[in-house]
């Protein structure tokens, strides 16, 4: 983690086929679902040159760090601002309890 930015390349958006990318978001909003996670979450998958893939691992609750966060960094790629992205997460949760946004 420490020399990341010499290592690391993040791609917005991920260069595979369109058949795997819907493959793989499916896989993901079903994991999402069953494990029932709530708000946010990243998942981490592989693509071999074959176009198959794997699934590493999800992180429920990855790092926002401003500077190293990979949410962000992937955020920043899609044209989001910090701001934003915090913000997104937190209405997100907050439409969970919508009596807070009525007032009542």
């Amino acid at each position: 983690k420490r020399k990341w930015k010499d290592l690391v390349t993040y791609q917005y958006p991920a260069q595979i086929c369109p058949k795997i990318e819907k493959t793989i978001r499916a896989s993901v909003i079903s994991l999402y679902r069953a494990m029932r996670l709530r708000d946010l979450a990243r998942f981490d998958f592989r693509v071999n040159p074959q176009g198959q893939f794997y699934f590493l691992e999800v992180n429920p609750l990855p790092g926002l760090s401003p500077e190293s966060g990979d949410l962000v960094l992937l955020a920043q790629k899609k044209g989001w601002s910090y701001r934003k992205l915090i913000l997104k997460i937190f209405h997100t949760a907050l439409d969970r309890y919508p009596f807070l946004r009525t007032g009542t």
